[in-house]
């Protein structure tokens, strides 16, 4: 039963993590006007 809800916080973090990163690359897209994704 732990690891059942450690398993669904991983996937709930998870979930936010790219949404988050799907925002703020969107963010960075419209303000350089360019797709570039180096890191």
């Amino acid at each position: 039963m732990n690891s059942y809800i450690s398993l669904i916080i991983i996937a709930v973090v998870g979930g936010v993590t790219v949404a988050l990163q799907g925002q703020f690359m969107g963010l960075i897209d419209k303000g350089s006007g360019s797709l570039n994704f180096e890191f």
